[in-house]
């Protein structure tokens, strides 16, 4: 018995780039389709993709890797004093990562997602950040190009 959708809230792009929710409907137990809705610094951000699970039938696993890719808000740009220069960017994002679950998948009703995800930053987002740095010269300088970390708490809303 797997389940076939799940409710989730946690931080990162699977779950709209920021703090947010996702809902994913499995319409096969190892492909899922997600959408995800978040906050991103005072701005709103989304994710539409695709969850590659490798589930077997054979054994029964706490621990389930996954694979991920997906498309939406991949890079944001937050200016304290100068909200006028906030902006979010669109892309696509891939990655990995694992659901943990302390309980056999036939007892689970919530599970943990942890992620590593890579996003395609978009030639705009360069720009934009090479633009910000030189007019700016901000203290703190965060690599656009870098990995995103996710974490989130899926709940179960139906299995099968």
């Amino acid at each position: 018995m797997h389940d076939w959708s799940t409710l989730g809230f946690g931080i990162g792009l699977d779950y709209g780039g920021g703090l947010g929710f996702s809902y994913t409907a499995f319409p096969q137990k190892n492909i899922g389709f997600f959408a995800a809705g978040g906050v991103i610094w005072g701005n709103y951000g989304y994710n539409l993709g695709i969850k590659l699970r490798l589930i077997s039938d054979k054994k029964i696993h706490k621990i389930n890797p996954y694979l991920k890719v997906m498309y939406g808000t991949n890079t944001s740009f937050v200016i304290e004093k100068s909200r006028h220069l906030n902006k979010n960017f669109y892309g696509l994002s891939y990655g990995g990562g694992i659901d943990f679950g302390f309980k056999k998948p036939v007892e689970r009703k919530a599970y943990w997602s942890f992620s590593v995800l890579i996003p395609v930053i978009d030639e705009e987002a360069i720009k934009n950040n090479s633009y910000l740095k030189e007019k700016l010269k901000p203290k703190k300088v965060y690599d656009i190009r870098s990995f995103r970390l996710t974490i989130g708490y899926n709940m179960i809303i139906g299995k099968r």
